[in-house]
């Protein structure tokens, strides 16, 4: 369950991200789409970074709460 949480919230901000090309006048991702069409290269890459780090961000949360939620499992050893 917490594997598909941390496929489900990387996936979710790109969702959030394309819904706001289609059809927002806030966000990240409109100013995204408003820094390329204006040649802003410098606030795109900022708006990148930022959606990178908040893709980032959301991903290490749900793995801390994966550590935090499985301490109790047996250490799993494997055999190369």
């Amino acid at each position: 369950m917490l594997t598909g949480a941390k496929v489900a919230v990387t996936l979710a901000v790109i969702g959030a991200v394309i819904g706001e090309f289609m059809g927002s006048s806030k966000g990240l991702g409109y100013l995204l789409l408003s820094a390329t069409s204006q040649l802003n290269t410098p606030l795109a890459f900022a708006a990148l970074f930022a959606l990178s780090f908040l893709g980032l961000g959301v991903y290490a949360a749900v793995e801390l709460a994966e550590v935090a939620l499985t301490r109790w499992l047996p250490l799993r050893r494997t055999s190369h």
